[in-house]
């Protein structure tokens, strides 16, 4: 159900023909790029998988320099001005959160979600055995759904909270008072 590769699995890729693969977006740190480039051509990471997956966040991540800065806030202002005009109150709302969530530096709490890479190890087997998904209802099977269950751990004063300053964001944006009328 994913969109990623763990560096584990990149053989099972690698036998079906694929030979690039890409391994992060423009505005990460050279950190980052190093820490991901080493566990894919390793072909291993103890860690977080989101460190390697996601484009923010990353834990223990340096604080982005000033130009990645401006890029992350200029792509930022440009997609939500183009969707619809906000409030300034719901801007420091959202940028709030942002910083919290390390979108535009390292975060400001510790990462609310921890998927624990090396537990995934025996994850594709079973799938590749009945020869894959495609025939599947994700809601019979459950499959990934018990192995999520027994992999992925939540740091809950992180989780809520990031949850405390989501949930008026949420309210405001269906209510309609997120946006300038």
């Amino acid at each position: 159900m994913a969109d990623w590769i763990r560096p584990e699995d990149l053989v099972h890729y690698e036998a079906l023909g694929y030979d690039s693969f890409k391994l992060a977006g423009r505005n990460l740190p050279t950190e980052v790029l190093i820490t991901r480039l080493k566990a894919y051509a390793g072909r291993r990471y103890d860690g977080n998988l989101l460190d390697l997956v996601q484009d923010f966040g990353c834990s223990g991540k340096p604080k982005q320099s000033l130009r990645t800065w401006k890029n992350r806030i200029t792509s930022f202002w440009i997609w939500f001005s183009n969707s619809a005009p906000l409030k300034i109150s719901s801007w420091r709302k959202l940028l709030d959160l942002s910083r919290k969530r390390g979108f535009f530096s390292a975060p400001k709490v510790e990462a609310p979600i921890f998927i624990d890479n090396r537990a995934l190890d025996d994850f594709l087997e079973p799938i590749l055995r009945m020869g894959g998904c495609h025939n599947r209802l994700c809601e019979d099977c459950q499959y990934c759904h018990t192995f999520a269950a027994k992999v992925i751990t939540t740091h809950e004063a992180s989780r809520k909270l990031i949850l405390d300053d989501q949930e008026p964001l949420l309210q405001g944006i269906e209510s309609g008072d997120f946006w300038r009328s």
